[in-house]
């Protein structure tokens, strides 16, 4: 079963998360302006989605900013 891992910029992994979705929801829960994803992400197909915590911190990062990480955990 594929699961979703949280990895915070100041080092907690949080691991777990049954759906993308859920794992988005746990980034929203902590940055409530939370701008998450970018071309190529998960929702693309990719392996992980970068997290801002606002838009701002977004435009034109290449993740320096990022806040988080959801990352795909294969079986």
């Amino acid at each position: 079963m594929t699961t979703y891992a949280i990895k915070h910029s100041h080092g907690q992994t949080e691991t777990g998360f049954e759906t993308y979705e859920a794992a988005c929801d746990a980034v929203r829960s902590v940055y409530s302006e939370a701008e998450i994803g970018h071309a190529g992400d998960i929702s693309e197909g990719g392996e992980r989605t970068l997290c801002w915590s606002c838009e701002e911190d977004s435009i034109d990062d290449d993740g320096l900013r990022a806040c988080c990480t959801i990352t795909v955990r294969h079986p």
